[in-house]
């Protein structure tokens, strides 16, 4: 999450879904929404309302706040190989932490096949999803920077 000193405000939810060193992974992604937020063309709505200071657009009048005014917060944190980790695709009554029906599960396992993740990764994302929905919807809707506070779509394609 990202909190903003100045507002005393949450004001972006995220997830980074490590499945190596979670630090890294971490630190990776902030470095990558400091470079967002230096670009002179912003790609998205949180790099536009928060420019870094070191760019014109810190001048704007339309931004909500600088990056260097924000903390980074890791709000939830797992151990993608710890033993509740390796249950997650169990319903709860299976000793899992989701309710999952038959369909559910076969959804999840069925998605994203463009990517090389095994079962118990998609599950993992989906609880990942999971969480940044929720972190979203505490966010106040006139201070939440993201361009889909619902949260990107989990696809359950099957194609």
């Amino acid at each position: 999450m990202q909190h903003d000193t100045k507002l005393e405000q949450k004001v972006r939810s995220g997830k980074k879904t490590s499945f190596g060193n979670a630090v890294e992974g971490f630190s990776k992604r902030i470095a990558e929404h400091k470079k967002g937020c230096n670009a002179a063309s912003p790609t998205s709505n949180f790099y536009k309302l928060y420019p870094s200071k070191s760019t014109k657009r810190s001048q704007s009048r339309t931004k909500q706040g600088l990056f260097e005014d924000l903390e980074h917060v890791i709000a939830i944190n797992y151990d993608p190989k710890g033993d509740a980790a390796q249950v997650i695709h169990c319903n709860w009554e299976e000793g899992g932490v989701m309710i999952l029906s038959s369909q559910d599960k076969q959804r999840v396992v069925s998605s994203m096949k463009q990517k090389p993740y095994t079962d118990i990764e998609k599950f993992q994302l989906l609880k990942s999803y999971l969480f940044e929905l929720a972190y979203d919807l505490v966010i106040a809707p006139g201070v939440n920077v993201s361009e889909s506070p619902d949260f990107e779509s989990f696809v359950m394609a099957t194609a």
